[in-house]
């Protein structure tokens, strides 16, 4: 049966009884094995060095390759040096060989370059020995015989000479095998090999393990570097870093365990020092990554491949990451990443939003300037500036500048056309006039001394037309060019009553003005031609018989004129366009029914005459409807002294 011992180097001890166990220790220096041998025994038979043999009793059996500068050294890989330690009592001993057969018989030779110690313990004995280095750093196998009996007798055929005696062994070789193999044995003894250590370990990083297997599972050399730190490794500390990078490193810790599947070590699972082929595919080369519970109790990261492509000389490859150093290395360069991407696609975003903020700032100044081209009645004040940037909003803003210049001309042509058809009309309008004047009306038949009424009628109403024309263009330059004065509106207001009350005889006219009004700075004609016009309104859709009341406020900031009368009430629709220029709520083509003549026409400039004196004066004109009727004026201040 075969037994396991636990031991430095993983060595399998086979035995042929199930008393017998072996442990075996093994250390190397520059030129030399050590070995430290512990063997269960329930009785030591010591050698007899009498009887000519190597070995007569519990003995070790050792066997390497030779050196070349070995005095029985060769390089030739097929010639294996053996030697045998026969204890003859505890304490030193040399180790011994056979020399050369004579005519028949072998004689020992001793051997100074493998010597060891023997010391006899409670339940067998412990042996040290010292053996010189194989060759190439190369293997060693050990074989441990144990004898119940002294046997002096000789095998003829016996070429090793210790006897044909009954033994039992326990080792890495059969005693019986031939002296020249080219393997020593399949179980060999391999050992840690400190130079190869010492160059594997400038190459391994903090926090890794390299182990190197020979083909046949060996270990050769460990470098465990698993929990030695770099300190310029990069790694984020979550305890020293930013909230933001903390964060992130836990979250991708907790993705990339939530992933970890834990397996419990398949290449070394009982023996740190032995590979477990039996977990390798034979037909891979290389086996994925996978994470796994070491011996020691560890998580890390493994990855097996082989080297090398010769049966013979490949070599695993056994490479490991402690894996909350690996966790760390994969949440750090993700964190880094993610940080890298976060910053870009803030810059990416900043450049945007400003290039956003610049297109908006373009578009609100042409939308500005659009909305200050004209005035609320319409009229053009400012210009639109047309960009010089060659892109779609420097067209749009050169497009409406280009639009603002031709309507600004269409826009002056139509203001100046009353003022040209007022001075192109009168002469012939006169002509007109003069000539139905000189037409004898007793000369002519009835019917056409109708017809003629009729054309002065109409002549009358084109004179009476472009009268207001031209009334309307005089007010607007002398608004344009009003000198304002002091004035004592009280006063002005006192007089009112009894004119008006002359010129509508068919209403009662009031007038209310508050006290202490004192001097203002206004334009007293313009105001009274604004008071005419509202007049004028108020009688045309006024109740008859009813009364027309004035007033003038004084208000916490400026000065109220209305004129109210009773009368049907106003609709919203007409409150929000009253003051607009040719608005109307007269029948433009009224007929007298007494004269059978129609009333002359009205170009709905009343109104807007009010509006342009009140913006005169810095106010605004209102109407708003009362319990009984209407109340229209507007809101004017009086002019700062200079």
């Amino acid at each position: 049966p075969t037994r396991e011992s636990t031991s430095q180097t993983g060595v399998v001890a086979q035995s042929s009884s199930p008393r017998t166990e072996v442990k075996l220790r093994v250390a190397a220096s520059e030129t030399h094995i050590f070995l430290f041998i512990e063997v269960e025994d329930d009785k030591i038979v010591f050698h007899d060095p009498s009887r000519g043999l190597v070995a007569t009793g519990d003995h070790i059996d050792v066997r390497w390759q030779p050196h070349a500068n070995d005095s029985h050294g060769t390089n030739d890989s097929t010639v294996i040096e053996r030697r045998f330690f026969s204890p003859v009592a505890a304490g030193n001993l040399l180790s011994t060989r056979y020399g050369q057969r004579f005519e028949g018989l072998q004689p020992v030779l001793v051997d100074n370059s493998a010597r060891g110690a023997m010391a006899v313990v409670n339940n067998g004995y412990q042996m040290e020995l010292r053996l010189p280095r194989p060759a190439n750093n190369g293997h060693f196998s050990i074989a441990v015989i144990d004898r119940d009996q002294a046997d002096s007798t000789l095998d003829p055929g016996d070429e090793y000479g210790f006897g044909s005696g009954a033994y039992r062994w326990a080792g890495s070789s059969d005693p019986a095998l031939s002296l020249v193999t080219k393997n020593v044995s399949k179980n060999y003894i391999g050992y840690p090999l400190r130079k190869l250590e010492s160059t594997v370990y400038d190459v391994v990083p903090a926090g890794s393990r390299v182990r190197l297997f020979d083909r046949d599972g060996r270990l050769r050399a460990d470098v465990n570097r698993l929990y030695e730190t770099d300190e310029a490794n990069g790694l984020i500390d979550p305890q020293q870093s930013n909230f933001f990078n903390a964060l992130l490193f836990r979250f991708f810790e907790w993705i990339i365990k939530k992933q970890r599947v834990v397996a419990s070590d398949p290449y070394t699972p009982d023996k740190p020092f032995q590979l477990a082929l039996n977990a390798v595919d034979e037909e891979k080369k290389s086996v994925d990554p996978l994470t796994y519970l070491t011996y020691a109790r560890d998580h890390v990261t493994g990855t097996l491949s082989q080297v090398g492509e010769d049966a013979d000389s490949s070599t695993w490859l056994l490479f490991e990451t402690n894996e909350d150093r690996a966790n760390a290395f994969t949440s750090s360069a993700m964190v880094r990443v993610f940080s890298l991407v976060t910053a870009f696609s803030m810059l990416v975003a900043a450049c945007l939003l400003l290039f956003a903020s610049w297109l908006s700032l373009r578009i609100r100044s042409l939308s500005s300037q659009t909305r200050q081209v004209v005035n609320t009645d319409g009229r053009f004040i400012a210009d639109v500036k047309g960009t010089r940037y060659r892109d779609e909003i420097g067209d749009l803003s050169r497009d409406f500048a280009s639009l603002v210049d031709r309507s600004r001309g269409y826009t002056q042509y139509l203001e100046s056309l009353s003022a040209k058809l007022s001075h192109e009309l009168r002469t012939p309008l006169s002509v007109v006039q003069t000539s139905l004047e000189n037409i004898d009306a007793d000369d002519l038949r009835s019917d056409n001394r109708v017809l003629v009424d009729r054309a002065q009628s109409g002549s009358a109403q084109l004179s009476s037309l472009l009268r207001s024309m031209s009334e309307a263009a005089r007010l607007e330059q002398s608004i344009a060019s009003a000198q304002f004065g002091e004035h004592d509106l009280q006063q002005w207001m006192t007089s009112l009553q009894g004119v008006y009350q002359d010129l509508f005889t068919s209403h009662r006219i009031t007038v209310h003005c508050d006290q202490d009004l004192g001097l203002l700075r206004v334009v007293p004609e313009l105001l009274q031609q604004a008071l005419d016009k509202l007049i004028t309104n108020a009688n045309d859709f006024s109740t008859p018989s009813s009364e027309i009341n004035i007033a003038l406020v004084k208000l916490d900031k400026g000065f109220r004129l209305t004129v109210e009368n009773e009368g049907s009430s106003l609709h919203k629709d007409v409150l929000d366009t009253l003051f607009e220029p040719m608005i109307s709520e007269r029948q433009h083509e009224r007929k007298n029914a007494s004269t059978d003549e129609m009333d002359a026409p009205h170009l709905g400039l009343g109104l807007y005459i009010v509006r342009l004196v009140a913006e005169c004066h810095r106010g605004w004109p209102f109407a708003e409807n009362t319990k009984n009727g209407v109340r229209i004026g507007f809101i004017f201040f009086s002019e700062p002294a200079e």
